[in-house]
């Protein structure tokens, strides 16, 4: 124990040791990033900057140095960088990660402490005071120095001039009457990087200036020997905007002799010219002494009106940009007035609303008007249903003729107009369908009469002829074809009988039989969508069990019209079940206890196997009280029916069938079957008689219990002596083991 006590000692003792060690060993000097204090400063260099005005007027914030005036300067910011002699070249100092920088203060100093000794530094101005020249920095030994024992601080002096500022002024013009124009807005842009950037005011927004009511805008504080550009963004009022000269493209420089800069700026005013050209819009005649107005907000343009010259042409010049309407005041005799304008490109003119700006300064039009001419319009409507139809194509033809601009397509209403139809026989041709309708079914009716032809007549009076006419067309029908089969069956044979019936959306139901090959069929369905149903199952069939792909029918141009939907359906079959009534054939009393079992001919072959469940086991059935025993679930086929216990005092050989065999089938005829079986008691022997008997085949009363007893008291007896040996077995093996554990004891 003594040297276990004795180890511990030494091992702590020499831990002490190496601890004060290493407390001896802790370095003496720190970092330029650590913090210091005590003695630690006496080891370390300082530098004080003092930040001046170079140029500062006399007043009770100025120091006197020498022939010069300094104002102390806050907000200048300093940084400070050693020298690195291995890479030879200047590195930021930096402490936990961040620069070192300094701010001056009011005092217009900044200290930077804790400097290594002997080590080379330089301070730099990375932020000048505000209104201050950054470029303009002075600062005593070009900011160097370096703190050595015997001169650990530093005292350097940095001067900045203030920012000298300049002026640019734009005057806006009429380029034609040299008007001065108030309202045009410019703005300002510097060069940075050969680049044309927005210049900021201190709200990030773009410095900007809008022309008073002597075309004047001013821009200033703007910086010496620096590239400047105005543009303009905004022209005045009435005036166009992609029009704008300024003098030497807005580009200028000021200098210390040059800064102001005087700009003159040019704007055209925003007008353009009508010329208008007014013809027959039939023969393409020129027509002359036709009257014409511009009217521009709902409003009449003063002194607009003009009257078409020898050559049709009216003209309109120096209106300002905006939208106009031409409207055509006086029409000549025998034309209807309306006026249809059409552009460079022979566009027709929506109601005749021309606009004039910077992109459609001169604009040449054509006029067309057209002698008193008729009108034709047509209504198609659904033959069954009288629905207005839209989407249907429609042309002219005037005699054998194409009429040029006639093709219509129905609106939502179902119309088409023709309009300034000349005098003549038209023939109406419907060139596309209705989607949904047959084009081959097109009848016209015009007053309220069919038109064999499909033809209207404009007279050439000079009152307009107005046609009204409605168009009918059927709409395509579709079909349906459903194929029923039974269901999970080897062979997919066809169902006749099954009822069903297609319902559409509103309701309305459609019925229809599977025939012999198992098909409903549907013909003269209207477009829509239909869901099926089984409304009564085939006989033998479950019609809970009925299954279809896919219910829902629709029935369009892409579906059931060139060729019949065919779907397939599928039914369970109905199981079977057999009821047997057993019956004494002399009294017809029920019989209880008779035990029947069937034979089934699955594959129709005519070879009969037992009746067996999924697992194998035969199934049977047993006559209660009642005389009556029940197979339920038989699958369709043929059956015989077999006896094989008969009921108690019975023979079952003497079993036979009311009426039929002991063959039966279930079926779509037969689902459930019945029959009638018959037995006889079985015949009894004299009982005296009995003992005698060496066939034993019918026993007495008597004689039984006598075999019996004696059979029992055998039993017995032999039962005794079994559980006697079993004892004494028992005895003997304990016996043994006891012994065995004495002698082992002693």
């Amino acid at each position: 124990m003594l040297n276990q006590k004795t180890k511990s000692r030494a091992v702590l003792i020499s831990f002490l040791l190496v601890l004060v060690l290493c407390l001896t060993m802790i370095p003496s000097t720190v970092n330029a990033g650590n913090n210091h204090d005590g003695n630690d400063s006496e080891k370390k260099g300082s530098i004080t900057v003092e930040k001046k005005d170079e140029e500062c007027e006399k007043g009770p914030v100025c120091k006197h140095r020498g022939d010069h005036e300094y104002e102390e300067l806050e907000g200048a910011v300093f940084r400070l960088q050693y020298w690195d002699d291995r890479e030879d070249e200047w590195k930021d100092v930096k402490r936990n990660s961040k620069f070192v920088e300094k701010t001056t203060d009011d005092d217009g100093e900044a200290t930077f402490s804790y400097l290594e000794l002997n080590k080379k530094y330089r301070i730099i101005e990375i932020k000048a005071p505000d209104g201050y020249d950054i470029g303009s920095i002075k600062i005593d030994d070009c900011g160097i120095f370096k703190p050595t024992n015997n001169d650990k601080h530093e005292d350097l002096d940095a001067t900045n001039k203030k920012l000298q500022y300049g002026e640019a002024v734009v005057f806006k013009k009429d380029k034609d009457s040299k008007k001065l124009l108030e309202g045009a807005v410019f703005k300002l842009q510097t060069l940075i990087d050969r680049e044309w950037k927005d210049v900021l005011d201190s709200q990030r927004g773009k410095v900007t200036s809008t022309t008073d009511e002597y075309g004047k805008a001013v821009f200033t504080k703007l910086l010496l020997n620096k590239e400047y550009r105005i543009i303009e963004i905004r022209a005045p009022k009435g005036y166009d905007p992609n029009y704008i000269k300024i003098d030497n493209k807005g580009k200028f420089k000021l200098d210390k002799h040059n800064k102001k800069v005087t700009l003159y700026a040019y704007n055209k005013k925003a007008v353009g010219d009508i010329e208008l050209k007014k013809i027959d819009g039939d023969e393409g005649e020129i027509l002359e002494e036709v009257v014409f107005v511009l009217y521009k907000k709902g409003l009449p343009v003063e002194n607009s009106e003009r009257e078409t010259d020898y050559e049709g042409e009216v003209e309109w010049e120096g209106l300002p940009y905006g939208e106009y309407t031409i409207v055509e005041k006086t029409a000549l005799e025998d034309y209807d007035g309306v006026l249809s304008l059409y552009d460079e490109d022979k566009n027709l003119i929506p109601d005749n609303k021309v606009t004039i700006d910077s992109r459609n300064k001169d604009l040449e039009l054509l006029g067309k008007n057209f002698k008193h001419k008729g009108k034709a319009t047509l209504t198609k409507l659904d033959s069954e249903t009288d629905k207005a139809i839209s989407g249907a194509g429609f042309f002219l033809l005037k005699g054998t003729n194409f009429v040029p601009g006639s093709e219509r397509i129905t609106d939502k209403d179902g119309q088409v107009i023709w309009e300034n139809l000349a005098p003549g026989t038209y023939k109406v041709v419907e060139s596309k369908a209705a989607y949904g309708y047959m084009a081959d079914t097109l009848e016209i009716y015009i007053n309220n009469l069919i038109s064999e032809k499909k033809e209207f007549i404009i007279d050439d009076g000079t009152t307009p002829s107005n046609i009204y006419m409605v168009g009918k067309n059927d709409p395509m029908k579709g079909s349906v074809e459903l194929l029923k089969y039974n269901l999970h069956s080897d062979v997919k044979n066809p169902i006749s009988g099954a009822s069903f019936y297609l319902e559409n959306e509103a309701g309305t139901t459609y019925s229809a039989i599977s025939n012999s090959k198992g098909v409903a069929i549907w013909d003269g369905l209207a477009w829509g969508t239909y869901t099926i149903h089984e409304d009564k199952a085939a006989p033998g069939y479950d019609k809970d069990s009925f299954s279809l792909e896919g219910d829902t029918i629709i029935i369009d141009a892409f579906n059931g019209v060139y060729e019949s939907i065919k779907l397939v359906g599928e039914n369970e079959r109905l199981p079977g079940t057999l009821e047997i009534l057993m019956l004494d054939a002399g009294t017809l009393d029920p019989l209880s206890g008779a035990i029947f079992s069937l034979q089934y001919d699955p594959d129709g072959d005519g070879v009969f196997e037992v009746y067996k469940d999924s697992e194998g086991k035969t199934i049977t059935a047993t006559t209660g009280a009642d005389g009556l025993a029940t197979f339920a679930g038989l699958a369709w086929g043929k059956y015989h029916v077999i006896e094989d216990t008969a009921a108690e005092g019975y023979d079952k050989g003497t079993l036979e069938f009311k009426n039929k065999t002991n063959e039966f089938a279930i079926n779509a005829e037969v689902i459930d079957e019945k029959l009638i079986a018959l037995n006889k008691k079985t015949e009894v022997m004299d009982e005296e008689a009995f003992p005698e008997n060496e066939d034993g085949n019918v026993l007495g009363d008597e004689y039984k219990q006598k075999v019996l007893g004696e059979e029992s008291k055998t039993d017995d007896l032999m039962n005794i002596a079994l559980m006697i040996y079993l004892i004494l077995t028992a005895l003997a093996i304990t016996g043994g083991i006891f012994a065995q554990r004495r002698s082992s004891s002693k």
